[in-house]
């Protein structure tokens, strides 16, 4: 990866991927683009044997840009996290990989009933009062 990718958050990142890829991907929607990403990860590792056309297009512009299907498909991850860790990568005030773990416990912590059951006892405490996050539940 060059320099000019470190000086970005994750999110213009993103965005710069999306615009290397719009020729392929011209109106491919969010959740179906970061499945070929991760089909040409698995053909970078090994798991794949082949690839179609579009994501063998896909890989070719990766590779000509230097970026690594497993770390784009990572960050392409990160567009789904709750609006608080969003919000600290955007500051940069977390990494990209705690970002990602945060977004992981996160959801973890929702898709489990004593995770809603804490989640809803605190709103009654707290009177119904929004907080960061809370659009995500």
């Amino acid at each position: 990866m060059n320099r000019k990718w470190k000086k970005m958050n994750v999110f213009e990142r993103i965005e710069a991927i999306r615009q290397i890829l719009k020729p392929v991907t011209k109106d491919t929607p969010d959740k179906e683009l970061v499945g070929l990403v991760l089909q040409v990860q698995s053909f970078r590792e090994g798991k794949h044997k082949e690839l179609n056309e579009t994501q063998r297009a896909i890989y070719d512009l990766l590779m000509k840009h230097e970026l690594s299907p497993k770390t784009v498909y990572c960050w392409l991850l990160l567009e789904r996290a709750p609006s608080h860790v969003k919000e600290k990568l955007k500051a940069r005030k977390v990494s990209i990989k705690d970002g990602m773990t945060m977004s992981y416990e996160w959801r973890r912590m929702m898709n489990t009933k004593a995770g809603k059951d804490i989640m809803a006892e605190m709103m009654a405490v707290i009177g119904g009062l929004k907080w960061r996050g809370q659009e995500n539940l």
